[in-house]
């Protein structure tokens, strides 16, 4: 998904069923495959070819590790046959990252070029250079203003503090010690009861935090400035951030007689009885200008960084035009099905799965998110010296972005039986990754036990995973973290005001008089619907039949090759982008 326009649109909106389109291969491990073991190999060099010596090399999740000779070769030996995240690192370089399918029997050979970090102490941000570094997000007018609290870059490193930490230096900030029912579900809450706080990374609205995941989702050596406003002084450009993290976003328009155009910048309506949020900004060093240091510093515990990047094939006639900026994103997994509901299981689920989940380095990503909305930073000097920050002037953007579906099997024991790709992100780094993870959790008998159904020996569960904001009562984690380039966005996908496909039921079939169901899905450069990536929002309304409303989500599915949509474009470029549209009779 958009990678951030999920953010906006999905916020608070369940996954309550998958429809699954396209049967891709099952990618579980079969009963013989424990005796079927596997050796992967290769070499470690550098940007110019010269072999690293002395290199951690290792299949992330697993124990399984090693370090590079003189002439920089590897060997890891006994791995079992499925598909694994190849993590390696050394002091001096920037880590790296490759997937990698391991075949039974066999040698999977594999080369790693590293490329050297960054060296320095620590940055010092002089008079000179912290106004322009704080001047590309508004922050200096911000703190001018004398309204809220914040925390500079120099401050953050003197401190030597965790992100959590931090934020309890703040006035009026609390992260409640309540229940962990599951990972980002839990509201984070200040001192007085009812009140709440969003978080926004990069001025991009995420999940509710809890004080487990503080410290998970942004390793401080990332934080380059921290901003806090309490509920009655929120600067105007960041109230979509300050609305109660159950508002609902409101479906406004539906498929119906009368073409529509699909609702991509959609935003969240807050309750006019819930009281505003706080919000604290957290904003990262690549978003400031400042260069990434890799430290020494224990990550175990943190989400993975990857870069993503487009590669759509808009066609050599356009220009996509240069990128405004780069920004952050948070990969959240949301768990459906079973006892997925139970929040002990739920949380252990997810939790296996992250401890097994990276992305490869670089992610290619042909297809853009759902647009947001972003603030344009007005360079003209305030009228008032006392202004609180940038002048709200909201601009279109879009990110690339993954959005797809898993689906795996697990029996009463935790045993995983099958794993495969049901609603793909069209990005293989990103689906293999998904599984990778999935089976790593099986390999290593991480899945938690739970009572089966009677006469159903096994389970099957959904695990969504996309940079789309979950809601209140998803059971959520977050995976890992993309950076990926941000471009302004001409227009969205709309839909085609010619004649579109019907969507009631045949004559004569027994059916409700009225039916309607939310799909995302991938329209591409050409305006065509790509079937394969779609997924359902939502379940049956009340009093609709579940049979009756599985009917007629297959319908749609059958009929989406025949709706007519005109694409998003970018630059001058038409692009592939996800789109979340309602379809009704």
């Amino acid at each position: 998904m958009t990678a951030r326009a999920g953010v906006l649109l999905a916020h608070g909106v369940r996954l309550c069923g998958l429809l699954v389109i396209v049967a891709s291969p099952a990618l579980g491990q079969s009963a013989d495959s424990a005796q079927a073991r596997s050796v992967v190999a290769g070499r470690v060099t550098g940007a110019d070819g010269a072999p690293i010596a002395g290199a951690t090399v290792g299949l992330f999740g697993t124990s399984d590790s090693t370090t590079s000779s003189d002439s920089g070769r590897f060997v890891l030996r006994d791995v079992g046959p499925r598909s694994y995240v190849l993590l390696v690192r050394k002091v001096g370089f920037q880590p790296a990252r490759r997937l990698v399918t391991v075949s039974r029997s066999g040698t999977t050979d594999v080369t790693l070029s590293l490329v050297p970090a960054v060296h320095m102490l620590s940055t010092v941000v002089t008079t000179s250079t912290a106004p322009a570094m704080y001047h590309r997000v508004g922050l200096d007018a911000r703190m001018r203003g004398g309204i809220g609290q914040f925390l500079t870059y120099d401050q953050i490193q003197n401190r030597h503090a965790t992100l959590l930490q931090l934020l309890q230096t703040f006035r009026g900030f609390h992260l409640a010690a309540d229940a962990y029912a599951s990972p980002a579900a839990q509201a984070v809450t200040t001192h007085r009861a009812g009140e709440c706080v969003g978080f926004l990374i990069d001025g991009v609205r995420q999940s509710a935090i809890t004080p487990r995941e503080a410290d998970e989702v942004m390793p401080i050596e990332d934080i380059g400035a921290i901003e806090y406003y309490q509920a009655s002084e929120v600067p105007a450009e960041w109230a979509d951030a300050s609305s109660p993290r159950d508002s609902m976003p409101q479906v406004r328009q539906r498929y119906g007689a009368q073409s529509q155009v699909v609702d991509s910048t959609m935003r969240p309506q807050p309750s006019s009885s819930s009281p505003n949020c706080s919000v604290a900004l957290i904003w990262t060093r690549t978003r400031l200008g400042l260069s990434t240091v890799e430290t020494q510093t224990d990550r175990s515990v943190l989400l993975e960084t990857s870069r993503g990047r487009f590669a759509g094939s808009p066609g050599a006639a356009c220009e996509l035009g240069a990128a405004a900026d780069t920004a952050a994103f948070v990969i959240y997994g949301v768990l459906e099905g079973g006892p997925a509901s139970e929040s002990r299981f739920a949380d252990s689920a997810l939790r296996a799965i992250r401890s097994s989940f990276a992305l490869p380095t670089d992610v290619p990503l042909p297809a853009f998110g759902f647009p947001f909305r972003a603030m344009a930073t007005d360079t003209s000097p305030p009228t008032r010296p006392s202004a609180p920050g940038l002048r709200a002037t909201p601009l279109l953007q879009v990110a690339p972005a993954p959005s797809g579906v898993a689906v795996f099997t697990l029996d009463s024991l935790g045993a995983l039986s099958d794993a495969r790709i049901a609603a793909s992100s069209l990005s293989g780094a990103a689906d293999t990754a998904i599984l990778a993870a999935i089976q790593g959790a099986g390999a290593a008998h991480a899945f938690p036990r739970f009572v089966a159904p009677k006469g159903d020996p096994t389970i099957r569960f959904d695990l969504a995973f996309s940079t789309m904001l979950p809601g209140a009562d998803d059971r959520s984690i977050a995976l890992g973290r993309l950076e990926t380039p941000v471009w302004p966005i001409v227009h969205p996908v709309v839909i085609d005001s010619g004649s579109q496909p019907s969507l009631r039921p045949p004559a004569g079939t027994a059916a409700p008089a009225r039916d309607s169901a939310a799909f995302a899905f991938v329209v591409d450069e050409h305006g065509r619907a790509v079937p394969r990536t779609a997924r359902v929002f939502g379940g049956p309304g009340a009093g609709i039949d579940p049979v009756a409303y599985r009917t007629f989500l297959s319908r749609v599915v059958r009929a989406l090759p025949q709706f007519a949509f005109r694409p998003a474009v970018v630059g001058s470029c038409p692009v592939a982008q996800l789109i979340l549209q309602p379809f009704g009779y």
